[in-house]
């Protein structure tokens, strides 16, 4: 029913008087671990991620949720990220169901703070690839989900460099007519 039955010395007075977030109530309904979205921490100003792992016991289901700091996840993701081909004025970041930054490799993106190109959030409520226009530039993007949370992936590049990488390639001395 969500109600903390047990917590570490170490766990905020705040945190064991909270019910657990719809995500980490899900984890013990499907059976299977699950990451929250971005919730506010202990501290203030401070970012968490919830990690739901359900188990069973003699007294029925139980889920163990830890709190892990949302930087730090935010970290090691956009070290991930940071490898995506960047031909030029490519974006990608890992958003919650919120739309709220859960980590990019784009120095304007914070963690914990929602995805400040509300053109592409836009165009991501309309599904999961597409184009959209920011500031007179199409742009094509496309997202995938994150398996066990509400997350998605999201990349978005101007659309004329979306188009070239598709082209295939031809010598100089190639006409393409036969």
């Amino acid at each position: 029913d969500g109600k903390v039955i047990a917590a570490t010395a170490a766990t905020p007075a705040d945190a064991k008087s909270t019910l657990i977030v719809p995500e980490s109530k899900a984890a013990g309904a499907a059976g299977r671990p699950m990451l929250s979205n971005v919730i506010d921490g202990p501290a203030p100003g401070s970012r968490v991620i919830e990690w739901a792992v359900p188990f069973d016991t003699r007294h029925g289901k139980r889920v163990l949720v830890e709190g892990v700091s949302a930087e730090l996840i935010s970290q090691f993701l956009a070290s991930f990220l940071g490898q995506i081909p960047n031909p030029g004025k490519t974006n990608s970041v890992i958003l919650d169901a919120h739309k709220v930054v859960v980590a990019s490799p784009d120095k304007g993106a914070k963690v914990g703070q929602r995805y400040r190109d509300g053109a592409l959030l836009k165009a991501l409520a309309g599904g999961s690839d597409g184009g959209y226009e920011l500031d007179g530039t199409d742009r094509h993007f496309a997202s995938t989900p994150v398996a066990t949370s509400p997350w998605q992936v999201v990349v978005a590049r101007e659309q004329v460099l979306a188009l070239e990488q598709d082209l295939p390639r031809r010598r100089p001395d190639q006409t393409g007519d036969r």
